[in-house]
């Protein structure tokens, strides 16, 4: 089963200039709301659930949104305040949910590098161990 390649977003152009141009500092300017809802488009809303930790973020909010809705509307027999809550309270949970998993990802990226850096020592270290005993000495001749 082969993976359509994502498409590029702007970060990763900005990211990796081409050769040809020379490389300037760009002035970022912040994103207008406009901007960024020109940039939401159907197909990438079908791939949310694809993007690191979105799927679970979605099930959390769904669930704990679903569950402070109803507590709410328990508490004040209301539906549209206790929808409100709801809503309110999906977004909240999903965004932190997210958050939190893309916070572990980057932790657990960083101890995967110091673990591979301290193989690549320990590597190097044999290595001028094991060349150093393999190189003739004057009791093998």
């Amino acid at each position: 089963m082969t993976s359509t390649p994502q498409p590029s977003t702007p970060a990763d152009a900005a990211a990796a200039p081409d050769a040809a141009t020379p490389a300037q500092p760009q002035q970022s300017q912040p994103a207008t709301l406009s901007e960024a809802l020109r940039n939401v488009s159907l197909d990438r809303m079908r791939h949310v659930v694809r993007t690191p930790c979105g799927r679970d973020s979605l099930l959390y909010g769904i669930g704990g949104g679903t569950a402070v809705g109803i507590a709410r509307f328990l508490i004040t027999r209301k539906v549209l305040p206790s929808a409100n809550w709801a809503v309110g309270a999906f977004a909240l949970i999903s965004i932190g949910s997210w958050e939190w998993c893309h916070y572990q990802r980057i932790q657990y990226a960083k101890k995967m590098d110091l673990v591979v850096e301290k193989l690549n020592q320990l590597e190097e270290k044999k290595r001028r161990e094991g060349g150093a005993s393999s190189a003739p000495t004057s009791e093998d001749a």
